[in-house]
């Protein structure tokens, strides 16, 4: 494992050490610091030879040093690094619409119930099981394995699976639609887009460990030019490229829902607060590294299950590695966007990746899932769609009318 695999890291809760035995630590790229604030305890850390900070990162050959009841690595220089700490959740609107214009990020505690959680998480469990049942066939009927890029699900890279499989069905379709289990965050998401923003994605996002993965992929897990096909942290991306939304910040995001309490250990997301203004885009596209200053604003929000975290679209992030033996960790998210019309009266919407063909039919199918003004309800939705349908056969109509017309005249 290289040094820059080893470079991930998480924020620790303030006075907490991050715990590992040797085989977690061998299969783990996740480095977690413990940010101790007493000095006089500090400073006896000193004395007794030990470190101002103490550090968990993949084994590389280094001695454990015990620190109380925790057993730690000691790693080398080139896995410290200084993170930011994670922005406090905001209680309401205007806190949550205040930290987004700051940060580009803002999350939420306990906008699900418990039992909306259980309801959303079965939900999901279910659509993901269908479409691991469907892969694995496919990789015993077929000789050679098509790259997994359809309609209902993508193989991301860092172990990650983007299945869009039952977004138009309950309870997943009505999630940001009046009644819906994520209805409280209509009126926040409005503050801080717009009230006319839409709905233009849906789906979850499953962090698999590496057995679970590794039979998934089958053979892609040998294919160098698939990037999909890597175990290990994902590459620092944006969900929108520039190409794709001719918004600029503050006009899109990109909402979680962790179903499960995210831990250091089953894969959570990493954020540079701030990047969707600072045109890194380029820079991570390239590899470079960022300077000592931006890699403070790194984030891990270690949120509990049924919490929202949203960021813009354009912001920097990436996922850490799953290292959990056998459980995935599902997690709900949607895009959302307000509209944005260009000089020649085109609304621009953001958009995400996606095959076009279905996995189960191998025909070419639309999207799963259908946008819908943020609050919009489902009859609503269906009005708006048929005037919508009603509006692109008139001009149609009498451009054919007009052609008819015309080949009379020169009879």
């Amino acid at each position: 494992m290289s040094a820059a695999d080893c470079r991930s890291s998480a924020v620790v809760a303030k006075n907490e050490w991050h715990s590992a035995s040797r085989e977690e630590c061998q299969n783990c790229s996740v480095v977690g610091r413990a940010a101790s604030t007493n000095l006089r305890a500090r400073m006896k850390r000193r004395r007794r030879g030990g470190r101002g900070r103490e550090w968990c990162c993949a084994w590389r050959g280094r001695p454990f040093r015990d620190r109380g009841q925790s057993r730690l690595c000691v790693a080398s220089a080139a896995c410290r690094r200084q993170m930011a700490a994670p922005p406090r959740a905001a209680t309401n609107a205007a806190e949550a619409a205040s930290n987004f214009a700051r940060d580009g990020l803002f999350w939420m505690r306990d906008v699900l119930s418990p039992s909306e959680t259980d309801l959303l998480k079965a939900a999901a469990a279910e659509n993901f099981a269908e479409i691991a049942r469907t892969l694995l066939l496919q990789q015993a009927l077929s000789a050679v394995t098509p790259t997994i890029k359809y309609a209902e699900v993508m193989a991301r890279d860092g172990a990650r699976f983007d299945c869009r499989q039952g977004a138009n069905e309950e309870p997943m379709s009505t999630l940001l639609r009046p009644g819906g289990a994520a209805s409280k965050l209509i009126s926040v998401l409005q503050r801080v887009l717009s009230p006319d923003s839409s709905v233009v994605a849906l789906g979850q996002i499953v962090a698999c460990p590496h057995d679970s993965w590794a039979d998934l992929m089958g053979d892609h897990l040998e294919d160098k030019n698939d990037d999909s096909a890597e175990f290990g942290v994902q590459r620092w991306h944006t969900d929108g490229p520039p190409s794709s939304f001719a918004g600029g910040p503050g006009d899109a995001l990109t909402l979680f829902i962790p179903l499960v309490d995210l831990t250091l250990e089953n894969g959570p997301t990493e954020y540079i607060l701030g990047s969707h203004r600072d045109g890194e885009e380029a820079q991570a596209a390239s590899g470079k590294r960022k300077s000592r200053s931006q890699n403070r604003r790194n984030v891990t929000i270690l949120a509990p299950a049924g919490s929202v975290i949203a960021f813009d679209f354009k912001l920097l992030h990436r996922g850490l590695v799953n290292t959990l033996q056998n459980d995935d960790r599902p997690m709900l998210y949607a895009v959302v966007g307000k509209p944005i019309w260009t000089e020649d009266g085109r609304c621009m919407l953001p958009q995400l990746d996606g095959g076009g063909l279905s996995l189960f039919t191998g025909e070419a199918v639309p999207p799963i899932h259908e946008r819908f003004v943020l609050g919009e309800s489902v009859e609503a939705s269906a009005a708006r769609a048929a005037a919508e349908a009603a509006a692109e056969e008139q001009p149609a109509s009498e451009e054919e009318t007009g052609r008819r017309g015309g080949r009379k005249r020169r009879r």
